[in-house]
């Protein structure tokens, strides 16, 4: 039955991929982000080109507008948000007020989870906040287009549906 019930979660989540995908080509913004399955729930990873200006982690409007929506297609079977910061590894300006690219990178996990929590009921309880900052890259910090892929805001929503697991074991 398990199996069954993992299926047609897998298909709800595949429509409401595709739906948000919809809108995001409606808006312009399909290039910068990512939207895919995983194992236990949905990823969703944001261009710093639509998130925020360099150095700041103040949510930009288009991304406000694309993480609404996206806010709008989770349900009550969410058992964690995990919300990453990545950066490339250009050292910040003297004036930043932070003192690493850790540090703006938990600042930009923090400021998505806050958007977040405002436009969804869920419990504080089921949002994380990470940041890898520069060390965890998906590009060449040595070109300018590796920079631009390694700073990204990546959103992990892990769902009950797809990571209970049944004990088979003979209590015997």
């Amino acid at each position: 039955m398990e199996a069954l019930e993992q299926d047609l979660t897998r298909e709800r989540i595949r429509k409401q991929l595709e739906a948000f995908e919809r809108f995001l080509q409606s808006q312009g913004h399909a290039s910068l982000v990512e939207v895919s399955m995983t194992a236990d729930g949905i990823k969703v990873t944001l261009s710093d080109e639509l998130t925020f200006d360099s150095g700041s982690a103040q949510l930009l409007p288009a991304a406000r507008h694309v993480l609404r929506e996206f806010a709008l297609s989770l349900n009550e079977d969410i058992t964690e948000i995990e919300v990453q910061g990545h950066t490339d590894n250009v050292p910040l300006s003297r004036g930043s007020i932070y003192d690493s690219n850790w540090h703006l990178g938990a600042a930009r996990s923090v400021s998505v989870i806050y958007f977040l929590q405002e436009q969804t009921p869920f419990d504080p309880r089921t949002f994380r906040a990470t940041s890898f900052g520069e060390y965890r890259p998906i590009a060449d910090n040595r070109t300018a287009e590796g920079r631009r892929q390694n700073r990204r805001v990546e959103i992990y929503v892990r769902l009950s549906s797809l990571t209970e697991t049944v004990d088979f074991s003979d209590p015997a």
